[in-house]
């Protein structure tokens, strides 16, 4: 009910993943909002004790998502998770999206912030793909469940280029 609520008032949850697992939380909430329609995004909390990094929570987000499902599956019968209408219902680009616009929304600024579009502030963050090209052909399953810190090569934050070739530019 307060999931539901909290979706018709276009409202939305902030997850901190890490935190939260080790915490000993319930990981299923963050499904839960995303199926009734509450906009889910992605932090870090205590990091004194987590790493800072977006990519890491990606990871973790999208594994406990779908070892949730793969549950529910189990308990229903149903194994593996087939394709089906509804299943697998986590996918790499809901990470994606978590982190950014609804990471804008959920700060107030979802007109101008999270994603590229004319008129938009936009932090732009350039990736490496490595030796092996984007996993599966996917490239928000490349940067969701591949792409750690060190594959950033690139950032631009206001039209200033901050990191070049993998270095700081000051």
């Amino acid at each position: 009910d307060e999931l539901d609520a909290l979706a018709a008032l276009g409202g939305g949850i902030s997850f901190t993943p890490e935190g939260e697992f080790a915490g000993g939380r319930s990981m299923s909430i963050i499904g839960r909002a995303h199926r009734a329609g509450v906009t889910p995004s992605l932090g870090v909390d205590i990091p004194s004790r987590v790493a800072l990094d977006l990519f890491g929570q990606m990871h973790l987000t999208f594994a406990v998502m779908r070892n949730d499902e793969a549950a529910a599956e189990r308990l229903t019968g149903r194994w593996p998770l087939a394709r089906r209408p509804g299943t697998p219902f986590a996918e790499p680009r809901h990470m994606l999206e978590y982190v950014t616009v609804n990471a804008a929304r959920a700060v107030g600024m979802g007109a101008e912030l999270g994603r590229l579009a004319p008129g938009c502030l936009a932090d732009v963050v350039m990736l490496r793909t490595g030796p092996y090209g984007l996993s599966l052909g996917d490239p928000a399953a490349h940067v969701a469940l591949q792409s750690t810190p060190a594959d950033v090569d690139t950032v631009i934050v206001g039209g200033a280029v901050r990191k070049c070739a993998g270095r700081l530019t000051d």
